[in-house]
């Protein structure tokens, strides 16, 4: 078992008479262990041949092999074999949860040498080793084809989504229909219908104000608007909630009492919004529908909450769509994500309300946007369902 050195006898950079050093698995790969760029000169446990490293403190069981000496702290175990170190290596790889089980410790696993002793292991002749590690092999080929095959699928499918959207959200993609009421008399009625939610003290002065877009890069394509289709910033169309963190006596984990507190990217699952944290002292309240995109961190998780009303967290900004479709409005912003990732490039990626609101969007009639999402809807679905025949 390993053994932590004192932090005084720990480097940051190769020095004389040190050798590198190795606290848990954080550096652990699929099979060889990367280099940790820490070193010491307090040579407590050494490992100085071929090993299998065991992790074995939160999480437990998990392996990699080692082959060059380090010293290793207290979260390892180092296994010297006497057998095909590589068999052991995929034998206890398959064998995680039965170490788990003989880990102890309520609020962090953890597992003794005695309950590594005494886990069972099958072991056949030297020769047979040879043979299964060379067959796993072989089948490691094909995984990591069906691997590769599955991510250029995957980007296929992603910029084929996008260029859809693309042509969508020009226009393109299904004719207009000369009898659908124009997008600018859906503008004039959401306009009063923003006056009589902020007479109602339901919005903000700021909900009210409109600027006049301007062509630019981003919306160039915009130029030649299809019949009946109006060009707008979205801040005309839609209210946006930005999001604001609750100190951590305001909020509690696993008790479902008072209303879901949505905190980041985390709590995006597909389409919809998953969460274990909930509070009693909501602020900033995202209601069931509306659009949840995340801002800050990762950029451009969207889904449409499931929930009555919800508390959001500052990572989090909520849009209503008011008298749009709902889901046309989500796919006009799953549209301009690789657009609001560009804007967040920074050291601690974000985007701001103005980024948001000053996007231009060419507006359909509504009859218009339900046809539209209907016709995305199959598209994704038959996408969708190639990628799972794979």
């Amino acid at each position: 078992m390993g053994s932590s050195p004192s932090g005084n006898n720990i480097y940051n950079k190769p020095i004389l008479n040190c050798v590198e050093f190795h606290q848990g698995k954080s550096h652990f790969s699929e099979v060889y262990v990367n280099e940790s760029k820490k070193w010491t000169t307090e040579i407590t446990q050494l490992i100085e041949t071929d090993a299998v490293l065991m992790s074995v403190r939160a999480p437990v069981g998990d392996v990699n092999i080692i082959n060059r000496p380090i010293v290793i702290g207290r979260g390892i175990a180092g296994l010297i074999p006497q057998i095909n170190i590589k068999y052991l290596f995929y034998y206890l790889s398959l064998e995680k949860e039965g170490l788990e089980q003989n880990a102890s410790g309520s609020t962090f696993k953890s597992i003794t040498v005695k309950g590594i002793k005494k886990h069972l292991i099958a072991v056949p002749p030297l020769n047979e080793q040879t043979r299964i590690i060379k067959q796993i092999n072989k089948s490691l080929v094909l995984v990591c084809a069906i691997k590769q095959n599955q991510n250029e699928l995957n980007l296929i499918s992603t910029n084929l989504k996008q260029k859809i959207l693309d042509i969508s959200m020009q226009g393109k993609l299904i004719p207009q229909n000369i009898n659908d009421e124009p997008a600018s008399i859906l503008l004039d009625k959401i306009r009063a219908e923003k006056q009589k939610l902020f007479k109602e003290g339901k919005i903000k002065k700021k909900d009210l104000e409109e600027i006049q877009p301007t062509l630019d890069e981003d919306n160039a394509y915009y130029q030649n608007q299809p019949i009946g289709w109006t060009q707008t910033q979205l801040k005309t169309v839609i209210v946006l909630t930005s999001g604001r963190d609750l100190p951590s006596d305001k909020y509690y984990d696993d008790c479902k009492t008072g209303v879901p507190y949505i905190t980041g990217a985390n709590n995006f699952s597909k389409d919809t919004i998953n969460t274990n944290r909930y509070t009693c002292e909501p602020e900033t309240l995202a209601y069931k529908g509306n659009i949840l995109l995340s801002v800050k961190g990762t950029i451009g998780k969207i889904a449409q909450s499931p929930y009555e009303k919800a508390h959001i967290a500052r990572q989090i900004m909520a849009i209503d769509s008011l008298l749009m479709s709902s889901s046309f409005v989500k796919y006009f912003l799953e549209w301009k994500v690789p657009y609001l990732q560009f804007l967040a490039r920074s050291m601690i990626p974000g985007i701001s309300r103005t980024d948001i609101l000053n996007l231009t969007i060419l507006c359909p009639p509504l009859n218009e946007q339900y046809r539209i999402v209907g016709l995305l809807t199959l598209i994704y679905q038959y996408i969708e369902s190639i990628e799972l025949s794979v």
